[in-house]
């Protein structure tokens, strides 16, 4: 190599590498947020929360357990499938939407912002936007993870750099936010933050990693309320469920299932569940004093018996190994996918949540999952949208549509008789399947 290309070479290397050095100063050199002892945990009105058919406030549906509530639709379509209402734009990731009071909500980056757009559900024109700087990519994966949460007239965000963010919700102008690598000193994961927010009480709660991996905020003030655990950060989102007659928070960080409590984020159990890659991103699921985990990357699934002390394992396999959509659990079952999204095969499966042993299995079919009555709407990873018994007799396909084209990761979403899909690209449309009158 000549001299002045290894002195170019050199030269480049040198300012990664300052580069580097300085956004760690940077991030080291801002005071941290400490928690504010005036925040005190109000648990909620009732516990599971509910909502009206039609809505679907956060990730995985009002009950943050893939479930709608709504029974009048329709799974008989034409030829090429139901009719499309509209279509728009949203900005490159991997964020489903939030529906709400009419409202759609979606967050994608495009130009170097994310934008949260505030959409006429049915119309899908446009009401308002908002943007803030962020990157587009982490790991080669673009856009935002996280989907949005709609809470008593706010929207809260998480960026996949760790900007969590509070939006008036019918203005769309920023109240508070909060960085969580800046400010309260997490680590994220390879890819980035991608745990879509919880609503808790008065709280809010995001995973961040490191020394941060669970941070809770009080939701109207974003004063900080606490931190907890110091673990490699995981992909799965927060989930809340009662232990023991309390409230209690279920994390599933790269390498544990641990619960804590509201009140200060104190540990209430732990249980190990790591593969080899210590990568855990689908949503623990819990029902009858037990826990379902699963992960992907050549790893397992496990059903464990939760009670005053550690957890106890019921059965652990192979079956349903679950890179990152989580499954949905029906009348004594789980329908899930078991395989890695980015490679050939996969199998969609149902199981039975007591052994573990798979009630039928139907090959090459990967896609993401929610129920509505006794059907499962199905977004394929290739953009087909299928629908399918809930039925642990055998899979009995109802109906099959090509709608959208790309690369399909996320979740769909059924509100007031429209399903709605994106792609990685930030394609979202919206497709009508009411029940004719």
């Amino acid at each position: 190599m000549r001299k002045p290309a290894l002195l170019a070479l050199s030269t480049a290397v040198l300012a990664l590498v300052g580069t580097a050095v300085w956004l760690i100063w940077f991030r080291d050199t801002i005071p941290k947020l400490e928690p504010d002892p005036s925040v005190q945990y109000t648990p909620p009105a009732d516990a599971p929360s509910t909502a009206a058919p039609g809505e679907w406030p956060q990730w995985r549906g009002p009950n943050r357990n893939s479930t709608s509530l709504e029974s009048d639709w329709s799974s008989t379509w034409p030829a090429d499938g139901p009719p499309k209402l509209w279509r728009a734009q949203i900005g490159a990731g991997y964020a489903a939407v939030a529906v709400s009071k009419g409202k759609l909500y979606a967050l994608g980056n495009a130009d170097g912002k994310d934008t949260l757009r505030c959409l006429d559900a049915e119309t899908g024109k446009e009401v308002w936007t908002l943007s803030h700087p962020e990157r587009l990519e982490s790991g080669g994966y673009p856009g935002p993870r996280a989907t949005p949460t709609v809470d008593a007239g706010r929207v809260y965000t998480l960026s996949l750099g760790g900007e969590l963010r509070c939006v008036d919700a019918e203005k769309g102008t920023l109240l508070w936010s909060h960085h969580l690598v800046k400010e309260v000193k997490a680590k994220l994961p390879q890819w980035g933050a991608a745990s879509s927010p919880l609503i808790e009480g008065n709280l809010v709660i995001v995973f961040g990693g490191g020394k941060a991996e669970v941070a809770a905020f009080e939701k109207t003030s974003g004063k900080l309320a606490w931190t907890a655990l110091e673990e490699p950060g995981g992909y799965a989102s927060p989930v809340a469920f009662t232990h023991q007659g309390q409230r209690a928070l279920g994390v599933l960080t790269g390498r544990t299932l641990v619960a804590l409590d509201f009140t200060h984020g104190t540990e209430l159990f732990r249980q190990t569940f790591k593969n080899g890659n210590e990568i855990n991103a689908s949503d623990p699921i819990f029902a009858e004093g037990q826990v379902f985990v699963a992960n992907g990357y050549n790893g397992k699934s496990a059903l464990l018996q939760l009670g005053a002390g550690a957890p106890a394992v019921v059965w652990e396999n192979q079956e349903l190994m679950i890179h990152f959509n989580t499954a949905v659990r029906h009348e004594g079952y789980l329908y899930g996918t078991s395989g890695q999204v980015n490679a050939s095969g996969g199998a969609f499966k149902c199981i039975d949540w007591k052994t573990g042993a798979v009630a039928w299995s139907k090959e090459n079919l990967f896609a993401s999952a929610l129920r509505a009555g006794n059907r499962l709407v199905l977004l394929e990873r290739n953009g087909a949208l299928v629908v399918a018994e809930a039925s642990p007799k055998a899979y009995k396909e109802l109906a099959r549509a090509q709608v959208l084209g790309g690369e399909c990761w996320t979740m769909p979403v059924l509100a007031n008789g429209r399903i709605y899909v994106r792609n990685k690209t930030g394609e979202l449309v919206c497709l009508d399947v009411r029940a004719a009158k």
